[in-house]
């Protein structure tokens, strides 16, 4: 009865523990995505920036459109070029390969942004803009 009644005590203790512990982690995280969004604003802090993305799998990928607008237009990062593009479609429900799916204006502005990312080399926005085929050699025309 007595290692029945310390168990429970015990079990107790652990789950309370772990809701501070959790509640904890809460607060330092949101701290450090506070601390890594003066960052980014501040300095154009890439390691920040990628921790944004990470946190973003998981919420609304359209919250991220700000960081990748700042991080493109202010600190020309080719990451943030490809993001932009990346939300507009995904934000839409549309596949990153189909632009033709945008409105007008904002396929412009996703095409331009990929073209961008293109020209400084990063990878997938490379490969989409070789997938356009024609839509490649309209990128620049307004």
């Amino acid at each position: 009865m007595i290692i029945l009644g310390l168990s429970l005590a015990l079990g107790c203790n652990t789950n309370e523990e772990k809701k501070i512990t959790k509640s904890m982690n809460d607060v330092a995280s949101e701290k450090e995505e506070l601390d890594c969004k003066k960052s980014i604003v501040e300095k154009g802090d890439t390691n920040c920036y990628q921790t944004l993305r990470v946190l973003y799998m998981e919420r609304p990928l359209d919250g991220l459109l700000f960081w990748s607008l700042l991080m493109a237009n202010k600190y020309d990062y080719p990451q943030a070029y490809y993001d932009v593009y990346y939300i507009l479609l995904e934000s839409n429900g549309k596949d990153i390969y189909d632009v033709t799916s945008l409105d007008d204006k904002t396929r412009k502005i996703a095409i331009e942004y990929l073209a961008i990312a293109a020209e400084k080399r990063q990878f997938a926005a490379i490969e989409i803009m070789d997938s356009l085929g024609k839509e490649k050699q309209n990128i620049r025309q307004h």
